[in-house]
């Protein structure tokens, strides 16, 4: 069952269970330390199979009943604090090889270890767009702090070679990003895809539909099949001097007019290109990206801390067992008795 409550911006007192409200019920709900989920209270009932949102966000997600959820609901009731530090000392197993490979398999074959891989790997595409991305700017803003090279830019008494690496550099660099910038679409989309059934994957598809049509990510993937299947635009430049005589300022843009010609600009794409006039000032483009990205992305990664928070427990806790193992109890601690994993 997804239940949500809206806390900003105006508080609403009313739950929505499966979107039906409930007037008059009494929802509590906590998230005691080191416990595997947390807790749901439904008129004063522990609830179990729930997943509550606040405010589109992701805060508590109950398993279904089971030995396991018992556990931590009675575990975690009333003043009750886990001493995680307490267990019992080292003993030297019969087989130590075969104790280290069969918690090694244990990790590998563990949810949370999935889990750990697809998220990974969404952060690695994320990591990759970044680093396009500011590798981008770094060329712009090195040029805004050179004077003399943005000079470059512009004079016709030497070779320019300063100038056209730059360009070389500029292309090679939007070409990166645009490239970049149509992965985290595609693998946002992948990511959800791993949780069926779930409120999340309900919601996960909506805010990466979202992403998916905003104009300057339709804009953005079309680049990058432009790129790719026609040719890379020509990126032009202005070099302004300052009114103190010492600043320059360089800016980048790209005609419209050009890019128009390609008959497979998508409508939004051809949209967003319009709104912009004649040229698209290539700073402000990739700003506007980037924001669309770093909200797609804190969204994901801050519903992953819950989502995942059954399966991450018992990778934590078999990882301390396997240091604990491997090192003959210098590090790590056996893992906890207190709850029965979810895979019993």
């Amino acid at each position: 069952m997804r239940i949500d409550i809206t806390e900003e911006p105006k508080p609403d007192p009313v739950a929505r269970f499966d979107g039906v409200p409930q007037p008059g019920r009494d929802l509590e709900w906590r998230t005691p330390e080191n416990a595997p989920h947390g807790l749901v209270y439904i008129d004063g009932a522990r609830a179990f199979g729930v997943d509550l949102w606040v405010d589109g966000s992701l805060v508590v997600s109950v398993p279904h009943r089971s030995s396991a959820s018992i556990s931590v609901y009675d575990t975690f009731e009333g003043t009750y604090a886990r001493d995680v530090e307490t267990h019992a000392p080292w003993v030297e197993p019969d087989d130590f090889g075969a104790d280290i490979r069969a918690i090694q398999a244990e990790i590998s074959a563990s949810p949370g270890h999935q889990a750990r891989l697809w998220w990974s790997s969404f952060r690695r595409t994320i990591d990759v767009y970044f680093r396009n991305h500011t590798d981008l700017r770094a060329l712009i803003n090195g040029l805004n702090a050179n004077p003399e090279l943005a000079l470059e830019m512009v004079q016709n008494v030497r070779e320019p070679t300063a100038r056209e690496e730059v360009l070389a550099q500029l292309d090679q660099r939007l070409m990166n990003l645009a490239a970049s910038a149509a992965a985290i679409e595609d693998h946002a989309f992948a990511l959800v895809k791993q949780y069926p059934s779930s409120s999340f994957k309900i919601e996960g598809d909506k805010q990466a539909l979202a992403f998916k049509n905003l104009p300057v990510t339709k804009f953005m993937r079309d680049l990058r099949n432009y790129v790719v299947h026609r040719e890379i635009p020509f990126v032009g430049y202005n070099v302004h001097g300052g009114s103190d005589g010492h600043t320059i300022t360089t800016t980048f843009s790209i005609k419209t007019t050009h890019l128009e010609k390609w008959g497979k600009w998508n409508a939004p794409a051809r949209s967003y290109m319009q709104s912009l006039g004649e040229s698209i000032e290539l700073e402000a483009f990739v700003e506007a990206h980037l924001a669309a990205v770093v909200s797609l992305s804190d969204w994901l990664f801050e519903q992953q801390r819950v989502l995942d928070g059954v399966g991450m427990f018992w990778l934590r806790e078999l990882e301390n067992e396997y240091n604990w193992t491997l090192t003959r109890g210098r590090k790590g601690r056996p893992r906890t008795q207190e709850f029965i994993p979810p895979s019993t």
